[in-house]
């Protein structure tokens, strides 16, 4: 498999997965089971530090991974070719599950109910344009990593 040098080449990643091993459905559960539980004590973390305000836990977790999937596609694509388990523990499992759209959708649903129109907005905005952003910037370290490691 050729190394990963854009956005679009990571569907290549994926592509010899049409089945999973035992194997391989481990390493999936695994990675889910640990980015779960560490989505929990961030968002329960945050909610015991900041108070029921605002959902900072679930803010840091979203852009936390959006650096973080980024980085580990971009840096780890050549390292992980020939290991599927590896690709499926933390890329699909870890960060698919530590990462939540929907717990920010809600988040996102219950401000506008409440009335707090602009604390939504400025949560959506921060969501969406810090985790853009930070993917950019984790792709882009990710990118001198490997080619530093090489």
């Amino acid at each position: 498999m050729p190394p990963v040098h854009s956005i679009d080449s990571i569907h290549a990643l994926f592509s010899p997965l049409t089945t999973l091993t035992f194997l391989e459905i481990l390493a999936l559960g695994g990675g889910g089971m640990l980015g779960t539980v560490l989505r929990y004590w961030l968002a329960a973390s945050a909610l015991r530090t900041a108070g029921p305000d605002f959902p900072y836990g679930i803010l840091a977790a979203n852009l936390l991974g959006s650096f973080g999937i980024a980085f580990a596609v971009a840096a780890l694509a050549t390292l992980f070719q020939n290991q599927p388990a590896w690709r499926l523990f933390l890329i699909v499992g870890f960060f698919g599950s530590f990462t939540t759209f929907s717990t920010f959708s809600l988040d996102l649903l219950i401000f506008f109910q409440r009335g707090a129109v602009g604390v939504g907005i400025g949560y959506c905005l921060a969501s969406v344009l810090g985790g853009v952003l930070l993917a950019w910037g984790g792709w882009n370290l990710g990118l001198l990593f490997r080619s530093a490691a090489v």
